[in-house]
Formats: structure tokens, C-alpha cells, sequence
């Protein structure tokens, strides 16, 4: 396996909070964080923004109509990414 990179930490955060990595990839990931103090700060402040989030009051769901407007623009959003990707570089 290749040696841990900040860009990879950062891409694996929400599946180690969510302890969805394999045992591999979570030693690595937790080397990366005692060697890292940048990184493991943001380990730190992701967690807390987790905890914080979850403490806030449940809002009544958003309309419909906004939801599909919304759901639309991401899908949008996602396929100009993509076709950008695989446009050659110039």
C-alpha cells in the first residue's frame, strides 16, 4: 500500500469516524496522525464538528419541490465534474 499522504487522510476521514476502513488502511491513517500534528488537528475539529452537528435541532423537512430542485442541481453539478475529468488536459 502507498505511504499515507495529508490528501489521503483528509479523503479517508469520514469512513475512519465512521470506522469503515479496513485494518490496513486504519493503522496507516492513525501512523499518518501521530506523525501529523495539521492533520491531526483537523482529525480533531472534523470530530467535534460531528458532535456539534448532531446537537442541533431537527428542522421540519424542506419542501418537496425544493428537495427535487436541489437533488437536481447536484446531479448537475456531478456531471459537469465528471465530463471535466475526462476531457484531456490542454
Amino acid at each position: 500500500m502507498n505511504p499515507m499522504t495529508c490528501r489521503r487522510a483528509v479523503e479517508l476521514l469520514i469512513d475512519y469516524v465512521s470506522d469503515e476502513l479496513s485494518v490496513e488502511e486504519r493503522l496507516l491513517l492513525e501512523s499518518h496522525f501521530q506523525k501529523c500534528p495539521p492533520c491531526l488537528i483537523y482529525l480533531q475539529s472534523y470530530q467535534v464538528t460531528i458532535k456539534l452537528t448532531r446537537q442541533l435541532p431537527r428542522e421540519a423537512p424542506i419542501p418537496a419541490e425544493m428537495e427535487c430542485r436541489l437533488l437536481d442541481v447536484l446531479k448537475a453539478a456531478q456531471t459537469a465534474e465528471q465530463a471535466a475529468r475526462m476531457q484531456p488536459p490542454p
